[in-house]
């Protein structure tokens, strides 16, 4: 089913094969893609801790900072002829979901892939806040 505007995100530390994947995935079902990236602020509550996820809140699983992961992102969308106007990068406080808003229209629809606990409290914590997943 093909919608206007979707959104997928990650930590992309760094932007691997399953990303694209990920990625190209959502591109398929949205003329128009949002891609998140999250632990964009060392500073903020998304290193704080995850018990879901210890790996995202360590400095050392986190070499890159959120412009050298957006400058990775687009130049793999170029590489796959997926021009600048079909997708936009930007923050995605999904340890502070009240701050989605800032960076994400309300009404777009959320993609995720789901295989372990973090990714099911991602779904919760997105749909807890009124995101359709």
């Amino acid at each position: 089913m093909m919608y206007d505007t979707g959104v997928v995100h990650g930590r992309f530390q760094i932007f691997h094969n399953e990303h694209l994947k990920y990625v190209l995935e959502g591109k398929k079902r949205w003329q128009k893609l949002i891609i998140g990236i999250t632990n964009f602020d060392y500073n903020s509550n998304d290193h704080k801790s995850c018990i879901e996820d210890p790996h995202r809140v360590c400095e050392e699983d986190n070499p890159l900072t959120f412009y050298e992961r957006m400058i990775m992102i687009k130049g793999v969308m170029s590489a796959n002829e997926i021009g600048l106007e079909e997708f936009e990068i930007v923050p995605f406080p999904i340890d502070e979901p009240e701050g989605i808003s800032n960076f994400i229209p309300s009404q777009v629809i959320h993609f995720l892939t789901i295989y372990d606990n973090w990714g099911r409290k991602k779904k919760k914590v997105l749909e807890d806040s009124g995101y359709k997943v």
